[in-house]
């Protein structure tokens, strides 16, 4: 049986700062750049030159290198510039460690702050000191050549295994208590949050035995894309741990947010062996999607030469609707048991800037006026913070500038029809520092409608009503006790327009006509002289 999901909540701190707090950045939050290690291993390197020179034209690149080895620092040099690198973003830094995979035993990046300043921070939680000693170094020397401030977590603990949501809480899967016998989960719990000021801390079930290797790391088989939305893996369902990752993907769907909404789950595949199967220990090999690399506006995700490789594209399409995907070869990684994500480690931006709003996406009830609210941390005051709207099909985004209080900033857009639709996106000043929300703005903008239903009466006592709904076509009725001989249905578009009708079956059932346009409809039952409406969406 799986263990069941562990919760510790400590407390809870809102958009405050106080005095000596840490502050850690989630991974799709604004960076500066991110942190590479040259291996001198040409299949890795292959892979790390591809990643830099992807993220180097537009964001900073750090590149460790041994400047021992007798592969030249101008034969890496020459290695990324044949890839595409921009080698004017790329700073060359000397180190050395056991592994490619900087972000287990790298440094956790964030910020030091008090009510006046920051400065940005190197965490190092402890990694196999007595195995691999440089890497267990490492950090230090990286916080010393960056110049951050530096601090120790006392526990051994892989970085790849920690998923920040960007609203204080982590999470980790339970190989964090094995590999602390010594310390019990409050007081794992507390040493986390003593180090990183996480409010929360929450340590799901792991699953080593769907590959991967000795770490069991968590992101094999879940990403944070926002304080809102998590990609969870998902096998087929002939697997033996089927279970397991389903009570994972159900433990995160029941998971509330700091503004309570539950996380919005979406699923990805994993790309089978060569031979059609799958892991069956910690042993195996795990080709994984959600072990992507999120940096800013670009979006790294694994490639496998597989047919899953298209169906994992188009579900971060729709996450990251605007990002700029990119599809990396992670095959070798895979088999070393590693992946894109844990090759890197992500450098906060150089001034803590983040602006905090719970999106309104999707179908919402209609409203004539509809105020977005954020919040805003850093440190001193906001110059403005600006809300860009439109209602299509007009291109052009309208400014309306915000109102703050307490570090809340709201606005108000108002004139909609009901059959409107919005799409917005969020920009903060300071100085000559902005930033935006989403990211990639205004590429990528939230988007919302209204429910054309609005207004709409239903059943008088709603007690009739057709499902499923959404639909694929075939439509089922309760709330009816008994249909008349002459009982129909009519089903009608938005405009008034009738497009199906037809009698209904003495079980309650209607097969809608195959030429009926995914979308929504109002459908009328008239049943005895009685009529019942409803409404109806059609998704095939």
């Amino acid at each position: 049986m799986m263990r069941p999901l562990i919760l510790l909540s400590l407390f809870f701190c809102a958009f405050r700062i106080s005095a000596q707090e840490v502050i850690m950045p989630a991974e799709f939050e604004k960076n500066e750049g991110i942190l590479l290690k040259w291996n001198y291993n040409a299949s890795v390197d292959s892979t790390v030159a591809r990643i830099a020179s992807i993220i180097s034209p537009g964001d900073k690149v750090w590149m460790l290198y041994d400047p021992a080895n007798s592969f030249t620092l101008t034969a890496i040099q020459a290695q990324l510039s044949a890839r595409g690198a921009n080698l004017a973003n790329i700073t060359f830094m000397e180190g050395v460690a056991e592994n490619p995979w900087l972000r287990d035993y790298g440094p956790l990046a964030g910020y030091s702050v008090d009510t006046a300043s920051e400065t940005r921070r190197l965490v190092d939680a402890q990694y196999n000191a007595g195995l691999s000693p440089l890497a267990d170094f490492l950090p230090f020397q990286l916080a010393m050549g960056f110049n951050y401030d530096y601090d120790v977590m006392p526990l051994n603990f892989e970085g790849g295994n920690l998923l920040l949501d960007g609203i204080g809480r982590g999470f980790v899967s339970d190989r964090v208590l094995t590999q602390n016998p010594d310390k019990n989960k409050y007081q794992v719990i507390q040493t986390i949050y003593t180090k990183l000021s996480l409010n929360e801390t929450i340590i799901l079930p792991s699953v080593p035995e769907c590959g991967g290797g000795e770490w069991s790391e968590l992101s094999r088989l879940v990403k944070i894309i926002d304080s809102e939305t998590v990609l969870v893996s998902q096998f087929p369902s002939s697997v033996p741990y089927y279970n397991k990752i389903e009570l994972l993907a159900d433990s995160l769907s029941k998971t509330f947010n700091d503004v309570g909404r539950y996380f919005k789950v979406y699923r990805l595949p994993v790309a089978a062996n060569d031979d059609g199967n799958y892991a069956s220990s910690n042993n195996g090999v795990i080709r994984s999607y959600t072990s992507a690399l999120v940096i800013n506006n670009k979006i790294l995700i694994p490639f496998y030469n597989k047919p899953t490789d298209a169906v994992a594209l188009n579900v971060y399409k729709q996450v990251f609707p605007g990002y700029q995907l990119y599809q990396v070869p992670a095959q070798v990684l895979a088999n070393m048991h590693g992946s894109l994500y844990r090759l890197a480690v992500n450098i906060p931006q150089t001034k803590l800037f983040r602006i905090r709003h719970s999106k309104m996406i999707g179908m919402k009830p209609f409203e004539n006026e509809v105020w977005i609210n954020t919040f805003v941390q850093c440190i001193g005051s906001v110059d403005s913070i600006q809300l860009y709207y439109r209602i299509h099909p007009s291109p052009v985004y309208l400014p309306v500038i915000t109102f703050g209080c307490c570090g809340g900033y709201s606005a108000a857009i108002n004139g909609f029809s009901i059959g409107d639709t919005v799409s917005y996106y969020i920009k903060g000043y300071q100085g000559n520092f902005s930033n935006t929300l989403p990211i990639a703005a205004p590429e990528t903008v939230y988007t919302f409608w209204f429910d054309p239903f609005t207004g709409i009466k239903t059943s008088a006592k709603e007690e009739v009503s057709v499902f499923p709904n959404p639909n694929r076509g075939i439509v089922f009725i309760k709330g009816i006790k008994q249909f008349s001989a002459d009982a129909t249905y009519q089903l009608t578009s938005l405009g008034g327009i009738r497009v199906a009708e037809g009698k209904i079956s003495r079980d309650a059932v209607i097969h809608l006509p195959d030429y009926l346009n995914n979308g929504f409809y109002i459908i009328k039952l008239v049943n005895s002289g009685k009529t019942n409406v409803s409404k109806l969406y059609l998704h095939r």
